[in-house]
């Protein structure tokens, strides 16, 4: 057979070389004629299987100087220049030189023209400088390859790994501030990792294999979620100790366990968009935090990007979509990565890719109070630095951002790179989220154990300030929000029976909205002050007083409403019943004027409700009575100027009476009298004749009268 091939027999070698390192014929391989590049490269391959890599490499250098662009050598021949390298550094002992004892120089291995590009050594670099200690020269190694591909899962695992060494040591040398860098290296390298379905997929069938085992697609899920708690114990316990070391006391906030919050969000509904196409392979798509961008330096395509998504935005409704779950009864994940993105997720990805993502996520995360105290400031770091000092205690919804033209704003917010105004733009923003947080931290401390209203109320009052920079229709919605929260919790404390809480939520929202708002309130809250006030009537003892104010507030607020006049009525005629059995008497005439008052202002509707009209007669009974008793009670001191007054009041209110009738004539009768007795007979006759005008036909009246004229004649004809 070697023969044949020797003549040169049309037979294809490189087909021939293939089948006998295939077929294990590796002798007759080795004695295989020819000088092409692809005999070259497959005796190299032979040679490298029985661990000749010296003579394999010098065959696959021949192989690529015949020709250059074989891509199959060029790969054979980076694998053992690497394990070349690899078993040089371990003959070498770099490791002790990694520990300070003193090593060789390295043997340079030989180069050609057909080296491997660099790309191709980079964990071979970075192993070295491991040994040698030079962390963060490793780092640098794989931050470079990384900017060349940024989905390159092992490098980003390499560099996850070799950015904490790094920043350890430099933190345990009391290098804080050099260890930063690395720490936000560490967060966005595994951010990107926990996102690498490549990587989790390759590393879990290795698993599999390695232990023989099939793993679940739950436990799959589970290793994620325990490496992402895992690594917010680290960081957790890592600005502890940044903290204890400044001084700061144990619970102060946590950077970079908020940090890594903000970039595992971020990355999530970046996700949800599809990803970011990798600059210069749109092939590709990267899933990682705003600190992935920041170090690829690739925020002009990503603000690019953010654009591109407005347009595909502009047909989609959010409403549309909640309609299609509503109707499919389905988990809207099961849809999200078919459909096109929500209205309300680019202004997600605006937010966690800029200086407002740390708020967005402490949002979400509940934390509404840390979220609106990294909104005081959202300038860059080099902003910051220069800024004049800020005032201990800032204005209230005051914002600092980046000055204008600020060379460092697109790096900090990739997401509005390129935008018009995006200075402008962000700070817009910023007040759209602060609104967000200030109605959170409402609600937080509505649904609190212990509810302090006047805290939800200075958050609702400041929500609705800012949201007046934003337009009228912001306003709107931001009171309508306020609306809702205040009625749903209303509602909720109501089933508690909690009256007092409820009435003090809703007066709280009834203060601070307007117009048609402050109107919805004021129905709900007339509703509240009725049934409170009901209960403190009919409370053993009742509590007249407070029922009353509750009903009289009730019908301020909603004068329509007939429930709240009745039951004040009722409350007003008992609550006098009650003060006149204790003699007290104008204090009584007072209830029941008020009561009458009540009924009459009701105007049509108080007149044709029979309910009102009953409270209306009782109370005016109840005056009637009242101012008789007075008059007679006067008449018998001789206090006729009251009497008379008491009287009239008594038959004002009742006319037909036939009681206060009576004593209405016997009271003008004797003040007659009395005024005859005193010599006053002008004024004697003008009380008689005011008597008959209310009874003309009153004989009595009309005999005494005519006995006074008769008097006064003949004392007239005495006199002359």
């Amino acid at each position: 057979m070697s023969s044949r091939h020797d003549k040169g027999i049309g037979v294809d070698r490189d087909l021939l070389a293939a089948c006998l390192l295939n077929a294990g014929r590796i002798k007759e391989l080795r004695q295989l004629r020819g000088d092409g590049a692809d005999v070259c490269y497959w005796q190299g391959v032979a040679y490298a299987q029985h661990g000749l890599r010296e003579q394999a490499i010098v065959r696959l250098r021949q192989s690529l100087a015949k020709q250059p662009d074989h891509e199959r050598a060029q790969a054979a021949l980076a694998i053992l220049d690497e394990q070349l390298f690899l078993t040089q550094v371990a003959e070498e002992n770099l490791l002790s030189g990694a520990n300070g004892h003193h090593t060789r120089p390295l043997k340079a291995i030989e180069t050609t023209a057909h080296q491997p590009a660099h790309a191709d050594t980079k964990l071979i670099k970075t192993v070295v400088s491991l040994l040698l200690g030079q962390r963060e020269e490793a780092v640098h190694i794989l931050q470079n390859a990384l900017n060349r591909d940024p989905n390159d899962s092992i490098v980003l695992h390499s560099m996850g790994l070799a950015s904490y060494y790094a920043a350890r040591v430099l933190s345990k040398a009391g290098r804080d501030t050099d260890a930063e860098q690395f720490w936000r290296r560490v967060v966005a390298a595994w951010v990107a990792i926990l996102n690498e379905d490549t990587f989790w997929e390759g590393w879990l069938t290795l698993i599999e294999q390695r232990y023989q085992v099939e793993i679940a697609e739950h436990d799959r899920s589970l290793f994620r979620r325990d490496l992402e708690d895992n690594l917010i114990r680290l960081l957790l316990h890592l600005s502890e100790k940044i903290n204890a070391a400044n001084g700061h006391s144990p619970g102060r906030n946590c950077e970079y366990e908020r940090l890594l919050h903000r970039e595992m969000k971020a990355a999530a509904v970046l996700r949800r968009v599809g990803g970011f196409a990798v600059p210069g392979d749109t092939s590709k798509k990267l899933i990682c935090g705003p600190l992935m961008i920041e170090l690829l330096a690739c925020e002009t395509q990503f603000g690019s990007f953010i654009a591109d998504l407005q347009v595909r935005e502009q047909d989609v409704s959010e409403d549309v979509f909640e309609l299609l779950e509503s109707l499919l009864n389905e988990d809207w994940d099961r849809f999200e990565d078919q459909l096109l993105p929500l209205p309300g997720q680019k202004r997600q990805l605006k937010r966690y890719f800029s200086q407002l993502g740390m708020a967005q996520a402490l949002l979400d995360l509940s934390r509404p109070d840390e979220a609106l105290e990294a909104l005081t400031n959202i300038s860059c770091d080099i902003c910051r630095s220069y800024s004049q000092p800020r005032p201990s205690t800032p204005k209230e919804g005051e914002i600092i951002a980046c000055e204008p033209g600020c060379a460092n704003f697109d790096r900090a917010n990739s997401s509005y790179a390129g935008v018009v105004d995006k200075e402008l733009c962000l700070t817009l923003d910023a007040i759209e989220l602060a609104i967000e947080a200030h109605l959170a931290a409402a609600q937080l401390t509505l649904t609190a154990t212990e509810m302090n209203v006047e805290t939800v109320g200075i958050h609702w009052k400041r929500a609705l300030r800012m949201s007046s920079q934003l337009g009228t229709e912001f306003r709107e919605n931001t009171q309508h929000q306020i609306v809702n929260a205040a009625l749903g919790r209303c509602a909720a404390l109501q089933s508690d029976r909690k009256l007092d809480e409820a009435i003090a939520v809703l007066e709280r929202a009834e203060h601070i909205c307007q117009h048609r708002h402050r109107q919805e309130i004021r129905s709900r809250l007339g509703e509240l002050f009725t049934n409170r006030g009901i209960k403190a009537g009919n409370h053993a003892p009742p509590d007249w007083s407070a029922a009353a104010r509750d009903l009289r507030r009730a019908v301020d607020l909603n004068a329509h409403a007939v429930r709240p006049r009745i039951n004040l009525c009722i409350v007003l005629n008992s609550w006098a019943a009650e003060e006149l059995d204790r003699n007290k008497e104008n204090s009584a005439v007072k209830l029941l004027e008020e009561a009458v008052q009540v009924v009459n202002k009701a105007g049509s509707a108080g007149a044709d409700h029979p309910a009102l009209q009953r409270e209306l007669e009782a109370a005016i009974e109840g005056l009637s009575r009242i101012h008789n008793s007075r008059a007679v009670r006067l008449a018998g001191e001789e206090n006729w100027t009251g009497a008379v007054r008491a009287i009239e009041s008594a038959i004002n209110f009742t006319p037909r009476d036939e009681i206060v009738q009576e004593n209405l004539r016997r009271i003008y009768r004797s003040y007659a009298l009395s005024l005859l007795g005193q010599g006053q007979t002008s004024e004697c006759i003008q009380v008689l004749k005011t008597l008959l005008s209310r009874f003309p036909n009153d004989w009595a009246t009309l005999k005494d009268l005519e006995q006074v004229l008769s008097l006064l004649r003949t004392m007239e004809r005495k006199r002359y």
